[in-house]
């Protein structure tokens, strides 16, 4: 799409370290100036590969 000067990142994890399970990564282009959005790109991810591969799940934020 035409003129979209930015884009914003959401990463959804389970918790607030560098190795924690990320469950959705989420992304939009937008223009700041004009307020129009572009393309959005949205994935949930698995979490028990993540898990396995020695990732961590923070009790505290899943109860959050």
């Amino acid at each position: 799409m035409a003129n979209m000067t930015d884009i914003m990142l959401d990463l959804e994890t389970l918790g607030l370290d560098s190795n924690s399970v990320v469950i959705s990564i989420s992304a939009v282009e937008f223009n700041r100036k004009t307020g129009k959005i572009g393309r959005e790109f949205e994935i949930g991810l698995q979490d028990k590969p993540q898990i396995d591969a020695g990732g961590i799940v923070n009790e505290s934020t899943v109860k959050w």
